[in-house]
């Protein structure tokens, strides 16, 4: 190579055509290239020599007048290149050949031009042939070209998607504010554009964690160059925010059942198969017991509809007492492994977030024909424990049942009656009902003590802490209205249907561990260290206690072997209190029924551990999303309507080495959070603090004392 040669060499991933007009050591050349610029090159860039010289190189604009001839030659030599009818000639040779060979057979000269086009043309070619060393171009067989000619299609189609994907993107963000719904229905109506939202949409939920990440980024960028201005936020926040922007999604959405793959609808044949069932007469089966005349009550929220649970107590003329738990029994009307059961078991759990509830079944068996709604014949499952007069437990019988519910209670209203049972006066309700039923309440607030006592005296846990029941009303493009209420988990109310709950488990895990049937077990492990150390100990009683135990407790286990639960104190568990909103709670019932009904069970050993794989995975996701979801509100709440107001906390831990940081707990929506203070409280003093700074979509929350 000389000085003024014309030369092509590679810059990055191009290839420029310029002239040499210096040389730096022996390595380097400085080249002025076609279009102008000053380059330098390696001498192992150059991927072809010309031979061609300019004669006044050191001319910059004669040395780039002569390249940009030059590169006008080979592009004109690249225009007339046909590759269909060169690669038709080359194959008619039977031989691989140079660009040389190739300069000729084609244009009749070997003029270096011709040979650079051949060269370059060639080198981009991936369908009609194949570069070996030299370089020499092989010419590919005729199915191999057209297995090719249809991937080179394929990714042309994608690439138009795309472009169509970013363009219709545009499109929606320059519509008017009130045609872009519109625009936007009509676009995501076509799947090759829901395709490419989609990549966007998991950008948002997942963030950095999305596997195609690289990917929405180009999008991104690609849509801001095509918009012509900047996108909201950065990385997955700027994607929410575009969704946002299309109308495609709410300024509220809730990404947290996105994450965990949670569908909030049921499918519409799933719905018409409930509806099928509903429709279908109840017989009670021969095997059941009719308990329809004993005095029962659901105990629950004011606004449950899925009502599981019943109780019952009577007084036995030894002075003893009988309690029955009634649970509910979905299986009684829906079979294993039927269509709606399925659905069911691919959900889990119900979920209860604080803009509604999605039912584990359609709201035709949940909150109806499988609820037990008061003054309706209904299938149930009932633990039936007799106590002696001084409340020991002393017998127990599990029963399929028919029930009929006297009357539904609330938690308030059972609440105010335990507190004034002289003053009980129902509505629809003579004296004499009322005084029974405030007598059988009464009757169950002792037993419960004792239940606890007892279970206490075993070991048992009490860890008390506050819950916030948070319900908003919101209609996406509305404002939302959030209503707040922090539950007292030590009513009286509360523990006597806790308590009566955690003796019927005990009662089934017993039933279920004598019997050796396969089902699911609930247990706890102790904690590595003794619990009440003197660290506990020494903090003051209440919240900074409480949350100090929960630290050191072991989280709960599900097995299919019988196992002690510490946390409560007993040597088995069966949850099975809550078969219309939990799977597991289900399986366990229909077990028990099977065996008590003589019928083969439905779940052996393998279908145990099955159902436990899948559903306990389910049911983590829904729990998440869920605490997830009532976290982003709360935030929400303490960003806007408290935002500026002192608010009463306790401080619950003190944080690291930093004197100035603690934990506390924020008591009008009981939730824990880091405060800063100048002067830090000491641990359990009660202390006010304000909102700095609250952000739910960040899942950013700041303190500081007031």
């Amino acid at each position: 190579m000389n000085l003024g040669e014309i030369i092509e060499f590679s810059s990055g991933d191009d290839h420029r055509i310029g002239v040499i007009v210096g040389e730096i050591g022996k390595k380097k050349l400085e080249v002025v290239t076609s279009e102008g610029d000053e380059m330098r090159a390696t001498r192992k860039e150059v991927t072809f020599e010309t031979g061609v010289s300019v004669a006044d190189y050191s001319s910059t604009s004669v040395a780039q007048s002569g390249a940009r001839r030059f590169a006008k030659k080979v592009e004109e030599f690249a225009e007339e290149l046909d590759l269909p009818i060169l690669w038709q000639f080359v194959s008619d040779m039977g031989e691989a050949m140079g660009p040389e060979g190739i300069a000729e057979l084609f244009f009749a000269t070997t003029e270096p031009a011709a040979r650079l086009a051949v060269l370059s043309v060639l080198r981009d070619d991936i369908v009609y042939f194949k570069q070996k060393k030299g370089p020499t171009f092989e010419p590919r067989s005729e199915s191999q070209v057209e297995e090719l000619k249809k991937q080179v299609e394929a990714e042309l189609q994608k690439e138009r998607e795309r472009q169509n994907f970013v363009d219709g993107v545009v499109e929606i963000l320059k519509a008017d504010d009130d045609a872009r719904a519109e625009v936007a229905d009509a676009k995501m109506a076509d799947p090759d554009f829901r395709k490419f939202a989609r990549i966007i949409q998991k950008y948002a939920i997942y963030d950095q964690d999305h596997d195609r990440a690289d990917q929405a980024k180009e999008l991104l960028d690609e849509i801001e160059d095509g918009y012509g201005r900047h996108l909201k936020g950065r990385y997955g926040s700027k994607a929410f925010h575009l969704m946002v922007d299309m109308t495609v999604w709410d300024e509220h959405e809730n990404l947290h059942l996105l994450r965990h793959n949670i569908s909030p609808d049921i499918a519409d044949e799933i719905v018409e198969a409930a509806q099928v069932i509903c429709e279908r007469s109840w017989e009670p089966e021969g095997y059941r017991r009719d308990l329809t005349d004993v005095l029962m009550f659901s105990i629950d929220s004011a606004s449950t509809k899925d009502i599981d649970d019943a109780i019952s107590c009577e007084k036995l003329p030894d002075g003893g007492y009988r309690v029955g738990v009634h649970i509910a029994d979905p299986s009684a009307r829906v079979a294993a492994g039927c269509n709606v059961d399925l659905e069911a078991r691919g959900r889990g759990t119900s979920i209860y977030l604080p803009t509604g509830i999605f039912p584990m079944f359609p709201h035709s068996l949940s909150h109806e024909k499988m609820s037990l709604v008061a003054g309706e014949l209904r299938p149930a499952v009932s633990s039936l424990m007799t106590f002696n007069a001084d409340l020991e437990l002393v017998d127990t019988e599990i029963v399929p049942a028919m029930v009929e519910v006297d009357h539904r209670l609330t938690y308030d209203g059972v609440d105010q009656i335990l507190a004034n049972p002289s003053e009980a006066d129902l509505p629809g309700l003579d004296t004499s009902a009322s005084e029974n039923l405030a007598s059988s309440l009464q009757s169950l607030q002792k037993i419960a003590r004792a239940l606890h006592e007892e279970r206490v005296s075993n070991g048992a846990v009490n860890i008390d802490l506050p819950e916030l029941k948070l319900k908003v009303d919101y209609t996406p493009g509305g404002e939302p209205t959030i209503s707040t209420r922090v539950l007292d988990s030590n009513s009286p109310s509360r523990q006597l249907v806790s308590e009566v709950m955690v003796l019927n488990n005990r009662v089934l895990g017993e039933f279920c561990r004598d019997h050796e049937l396969p089902t699911i077990f609930r247990g706890q492990a102790p904690p590595e260290e003794e619990l009440y150390t003197d660290d506990i100990l020494s903090l003051p009683e209440g919240l900074a206690r409480e949350f100090a135990l929960v630290r050191k407790m072991k989280p709960g286990d599900v097995t299919t072997q019988p196992t002690s639960h510490f946390g409560l104190g007993l040597a088995v568990y069966v949850q099975a209190s809550s078969p219309i909103r939990r799977y597991t709670d289900l399986v366990a019932q229909r077990q028990i029924k099977a065996f008590l009904a003589e019928e083969a069970l439905p779940y052996g050993e393998s279908d145990i551990m099955e159902v436990l794989g899948s559903v306990e995975s389910a049911a983590r996701g829904a729990y998440l999303a869920e605490r997830e979801t009532t976290r982003y509100w709360t935030l929400y709440h303490l960003g806007t309507t408290l935002k500026g107001e002192p608010l009463e906390a306790t401080v619950v831990e003190h944080k690291g080495h930093d004197k100035a940081a603690a934990a506390v707990f924020v008591h009008d929506v009981a939730f824990k959070a880091n405060c800063k203070f100048r002067d830090r409280p000491p641990v359990g003093a009660k202390c006010e603090v304000m909102v700095v700074k609250a952000d739910p979509r960040k899942d950013v929350l700041q303190l500081r004392g007031a």
